[in-house]
């Protein structure tokens, strides 16, 4: 079998491995597995986003839905703005408005977290919630 750098060596013209192989998964096999350890977040983008708000409109979460077209897959990801850490939940819901890879956790002031991956060829919206209820959802259905 030649290697990349065999073929290179040999004067054969070279064809780029697809970024799903590098990525690891794609599509349905990326469901419930993690962004950044398969490196489908690595050249991922923001496709939608919202800020969530309390009452007197101080934003306190930002959730974003981010896909990832290397690996045809999407996820939510939150950020919490506030500079104190906070019990936060973040979901991927799918188009029968179910939930589809929540997450809960702590979260650090300032840090961000993530849910696993969902089907990128299904359409999804991304929310999360922060402590107290205060939530929003980005790309609704």
């Amino acid at each position: 079998m030649l290697t990349a750098g065999a073929l290179a060596v040999a004067g054969f013209g070279l064809i780029a491995p697809a970024t799903t192989a590098l990525a690891g998964c794609s599509g349905a096999g990326c469901v419930g597995l993690d962004p950044h350890s398969t490196g489908c977040d690595a050249h991922a983008s923001t496709v939608s986003s919202a800020y969530g708000r309390t009452t007197q409109g101080v934003a306190v979460i930002y959730v974003e839905e981010r896909w990832s077209s290397a690996c045809v897959a999407n996820w939510t990801r939150i950020t919490n703005l506030t500079s104190s850490g906070n019990w936060m939940e973040a979901n991927l819901i799918d188009q029968n408005n179910s939930s589809s890879q929540p997450w809960e956790g702590w979260v650090p002031g300032g840090n961000i977290s993530w849910t696993n991956m969902g089907n990128g060829y299904h359409v999804q919206r991304a929310c999360g919630d922060f402590t107290f209820g205060v939530g929003a959802c980005a790309n609704p259905v």
